[in-house]
């Protein structure tokens, strides 16, 4: 009984502070408020503010030229499209060609090796940390869709880099 009394009394609440909120608010279809209105809002001794807009910019205008606002005036665009270089532009100093961009491949490292014993022998497997997290690998895997691992030794891994049929050497670091 006293959880629904309580319940109620909540809901009361709730509905007049929601009538309150209401009731407050100004309408948004009030008319605008005049100069008097807002004058008389003020402390008393307070003048209300004047804005001037011609006056805010204290630089004197000037108008551009026709020149500088329209960028083809005066220009031919036609024959100065056709004209030979001049000899100012000779006197640039040209730049190396740029050349073709190396690319750039997958930072891997050794972190480690694991061995275990199987019916063929011992089995090893690199753990390999790269820019997507530790990848487990054994001799015929890819690691980081570029790189083939090629044998697994106890002190380090090979990879062959697929796209330029290099070997890499990873060593495991102690």
């Amino acid at each position: 009984m006293a959880r629904r009394v309580l319940a109620c009394g909540v809901l009361i609440l709730l509905a007049l502070a929601w009538y309150r909120v209401l009731a407050v608010r100004p309408s948004t279809t009030a008319a605008p408020e005049s100069a008097g209105a807002t004058a008389r809002r003020l402390p008393p001794g307070v003048p209300p503010l004047a804005v001037r807009l011609d006056r805010l910019d204290s630089r004197p205008r000037v108008a551009a030229p026709a020149a500088l606002r329209d960028p083809f005036h005066g220009a031919d665009l036609h024959t100065a499209a056709v004209q030979p270089p001049s000899a100012s532009a000779s006197t640039i100093v040209n730049a190396p060609a740029p050349s073709p961009a190396t690319p750039v491949w997958p930072q891997l490292s050794l972190i480690g090796i694991a061995e275990t014993r199987g019916a063929q022998g011992i089995v090893r497997t690199a753990i390999v940390a790269g820019a997507h997290g530790v990848l487990h690998a054994r001799p015929g895997d890819l690691v980081a869709r570029v790189y083939r691992l090629d044998r697994i030794d106890s002190d380090g891994v090979e990879l062959r880099l697929l796209a330029e049929d290099r070997v890499l050497r990873l060593p495991l670091r102690p």
